[in-house]
Order: C-alpha cells, then sequence, then structure tokens
C-alpha cells in the first residue's frame, strides 16, 4: 500500500473565512441536517457539491438524540439535497442562455419520483446535462410525486438517478 503525497495540498482556509450554508440531505436512507462551508471561490452550494470529490463534509449535524457532529457522506450515495439556508454571495459570472424542462427524475434510494425543472443550456440537449461530470443534478420547483413535498431547489445525486423522462418546456 502506497502512502498519499499531502505536499501538495494547500492549507484550508479558516472556518472563519468561510460562508457557511445549512443543508438538508436524504442519503442511504436517512435524512440528516447539516452545514457545508464554501470556500471564497466557490458561489453557491452547487459549487461544492459538485467538485470532483467523493465525500461531502456535513458538519455540526444534530442527530436523532440531539448530539452534533459531522459526517462525511460519499456523494455517490446521496440521494438528493435540500439547500435550507444559503447566504447571499454576488457572482461576476455571467447568464448562461437556455430554456427549463419539465422532468420527472426517477431514483433508486430512495425509490420515489421527483418532478421538477432542469435547465438546459441553449444548443445542448437533456442528455447531454445527465452524461456531464458533475455529480449531481439541479432542479427547481421540485415535487415529490405522491406527495405534499415540494422545495425550489433540490440538488439530485446522479448516483441514484434511474431514469430521467423529460415532460416538456416551462412556459415563459
Amino acid at each position: 500500500m502506497t502512502t498519499p503525497d499531502f505536499t501538495a495540498m494547500t492549507a484550508p482556509e479558516t472556518l472563519q473565512s468561510l460562508r457557511v450554508v445549512k443543508l438538508r440531505v436524504n442519503a442511504a436512507g436517512s435524512r440528516r441536517i447539516g452545514d457545508i462551508h464554501l470556500r471564497s471561490q466557490q458561489n453557491r452550494a452547487s459549487d461544492l457539491l459538485n467538485e470532483p470529490t467523493e465525500f461531502l463534509s456535513l458538519h455540526d449535524e444534530v442527530s436523532a438524540d440531539g448530539s452534533c457532529s459531522e459526517s462525511l457522506l460519499r456523494k455517490f450515495a446521496i440521494a438528493y439535497v435540500e439547500i435550507v439556508n444559503e447566504p447571499s454571495k454576488r457572482s461576476g459570472a455571467g447568464t448562461i442562455a437556455g430554456s427549463f424542462r419539465l422532468v420527472a427524475v426517477h431514483l433508486a434510494r430512495p425509490e420515489l419520483t421527483l418532478d421538477g425543472e432542469l435547465f438546459v443550456p441553449e444548443g445542448f440537449a437533456v442528455e447531454a446535462v445527465l452524461n456531464d461530470d458533475r455529480p449531481f443534478l439541479n432542479l427547481r420547483n421540485v415535487s415529490i410525486r405522491g406527495t405534499n413535498e415540494a422545495y425550489s431547489y433540490l440538488a439530485v445525486g446522479k448516483g441514484q438517478l434511474v431514469a430521467c423522462e423529460v415532460l416538456g418546456g416551462v412556459p415563459d
């Protein structure tokens, strides 16, 4: 077994310089609530979720017995993430041309269907968004079929995605 080379790693930013975002995460059949810490170059929680890392660190997680801890969750095992509270940060990035498509996303675990709107950049198909290298699919105006649960935004783990049906466009 080889020893990892940590010499190329940079020192993390101090916790005081990080923005805190509260998430509700559905992973491995349970829901967890905790905080992630965004670094200065990250504008949104989805930037951190879609980094090419295997694990998500959820801080100050509150468990059923009321204790707090830190959990390291394998991104592949995450079904979906709801942003509970994300402080705004103005981004210098421009707007990407495209449109929203109505989709039904079927998940393996938990076995359910999400109805929502998926942004598709101009000149691309839904398939291209599903096949890109980001581990999460960003949906807005999401509902869980057969329930009263609705969310303005969910990040859906592609590792749990079984199928995606394109239902149509979203009227302006």
